[in-house]
């Protein structure tokens, strides 16, 4: 003798389960994937905070000499320090780039530090 049990449990159809980008409500027109939070997105204070630090290095590279300016812009760009040394008139060295670019950042850190 097996009794059927009421709910959700029952025998009956079930309902077709929802979508994410489905509508939950008329009068809430947001989808239901719109109201699960992202963990791993930056929040605006931290977006805005990463573009005013950009903008504050930015304007100290700025304030470099020329050489050290060529030197930092193509590090960070991503060329090696011996792609970097044959821009130069003269080529240099690996190790002399690698001594500018010293330099460049200990100016770039007591600027910096100042501002």
């Amino acid at each position: 003798l097996v009794r059927q049990l009421p709910g959700p449990w029952s025998a009956g159809p079930r309902p077709e389960p929802a979508s994410c980008n489905a509508p939950r409500h008329a009068r809430v027109p947001k989808a239901h994937g719109e109201l699960v939070a992202d963990d791993d997105a930056a929040s605006v204070l931290d977006l805005m905070e990463h573009e005013q630090e950009v903008e504050r290095v930015t304007a100290a590279v700025g304030l470099l000499p020329e050489r050290l300016q060529a030197v930092v812009r193509a590090r960070m760009e991503g060329r090696t320090l011996a792609e970097v040394g044959q821009t130069f008139d003269e080529p240099r060295s690996r190790e002399r780039v690698r001594q500018v670019e010293a330099e460049a950042f200990a100016m770039l850190r007591r600027e910096l530090r100042s501002a």
